[in-house]
């Protein structure tokens, strides 16, 4: 079962994603969350949403996925 704080940080994301992702292009949704997500989050709560992704991630959009993704990728 996952934490409260981590379905907080899925809830968070997901809305962030679905929010940028109304302009219709996922691929350039996708960078602009990992962008919020670097600029506003705290290193906790990317560690502790990445750890989830790497996991399973199954309550993850497509999107945030993405997103994750390029995280990953750049750190």
């Amino acid at each position: 079962m996952l934490s409260l704080k981590l379905q907080n940080l899925i809830k968070m994301l997901n809305q962030i994603a679905a929010n940028i992702c109304l302009a219709g292009d996922e691929q350039q949704a996708a960078v602009e969350v990992a962008h919020h997500i670097v600029a506003f989050w705290a290193k906790s709560m990317k560690v502790d949403v990445i750890e989830y992704y790497q996991s399973d991630g199954e309550q993850l959009l497509p999107v945030s996925k993405q997103a994750l993704d390029i995280l990953i990728a750049n750190t």
